[in-house]
């Protein structure tokens, strides 16, 4: 089955990129950005708004409760469910998202990991709670520097797991990937990807412009809305780009342009990240090295129906 794949950093155009393919190709949008999968942030998560999602099926955004736990497996048992029905109806699924992780991983498969006790994942828990998560960082890159350079250090999950399992089982994330190869989800799936890689400085333009844009369609209270269910600091949720310092303006902690000048630069080099992850671990893909445009669209999709041919 063919199954088109749209790859990239924040704020280069995934999203109108997406609806362009899925109009072309009577295509069903799936979410691949793990900030999204939550209902609670619409505006700082840039999840599609209710114009983007008259323009094409979306599905799996915002269908979970920040206090809900997710995960990579979650979330890829999800999409294939999505594949079926996208089957079934004749329609081109399009996995679209900025979470390179949950992309590799369903392309190229998961490896089976060991199951974890629970009182062992609460002590891991409670030691990242405790130390922070950029001296867990530290202690994983000191125990498995492979899977410390895969796993980024606000990512309190992943970190949590790859400790986890070395707390229990004496071996590495790492070690545990090489002696059990990846199983893919989907036998003979013809993956068509691409990933939108525009020039840093047009990125991070791009990057500053959003959040000005977030701002102004009402960001601070959707971040008032968040605090209002007093939901755990430690969640994914919590440290959406943006959601930290706008929390600290809230609490006075700091002035709204200094908070803006702090979450622009989050974001900036977020993006940076993901461009090094996607040149790095997707580096199959299709690169398309500009910022969304029409003709940027129309020449992907020619290059689709090229490959379909």
């Amino acid at each position: 089955m063919n199954i088109i794949v749209i790859g990239g950093p924040t704020a280069s155009g995934k999203s109108a990129l997406g609806i362009d393919i899925a109009k072309e190709f009577n295509g069903l949008i799936i979410n691949a950005d793990s900030q999204q999968v939550y209902h609670n942030l619409q505006i700082l998560t840039a999840r599609p708004n209710a114009y983007e999602l008259s323009q094409a099926e979306h599905v799996l955004y915002g269908h979970k409760d920040a206090q809900e736990s997710y995960s990579v497996g979650t979330w890829a048992k999800e999409v294939v469910r999505e594949i079926e029905k996208a089957k079934e109806n004749n329609q081109m699924p399009i996995i679209l998202g900025g979470t390179g992780f949950y992309l590799k991983t369903f392309i190229k498969g998961i490896s089976k990991m060991p199951e974890i006790p629970s009182n062992v994942r609460n002590e891991i828990l409670t030691y990242i709670k405790n130390v922070g998560n950029e001296q867990a960082h530290t202690l994983l890159k000191s125990l498995d520097p492979q899977a410390s350079e895969r796993i980024a250090i606000n990512d309190s999950q992943r970190l949590g797991r790859a400790l986890e399992i070395h707390q229990f089982t004496g071996k590495t994330m790492s070690e545990w990937w090489q002696e059990n190869p990846p199983i893919p989800y989907l036998e003979n799936a013809n993956f068509i990807d691409y990933t939108l890689l525009p020039p840093r400085e047009q990125l991070y333009e791009s990057c500053n412009q959003r959040f000005t844009k977030m701002l102004q369609a009402n960001a601070i209270e959707e971040v008032k809305s968040l605090l209002s269910k007093n939901i755990e600091r430690s969640k994914t949720i919590m440290k959406t780009l943006g959601v930290p310092e706008l929390i600290d303006y809230l609490e006075e902690k700091t002035s709204l342009e200094q908070a803006t000048i702090l979450a622009q630069q989050s974001t900036r080099k977020f993006a940076k990240r993901q461009i090094t992850f996607f040149k790095n671990q997707l580096k199959d893909a299709t690169q398309l090295k500009s910022l969304y445009t029409k003709d940027l669209a129309q020449s992907t999709i020619h290059d689709i129906k090229t490959k379909l041919l």
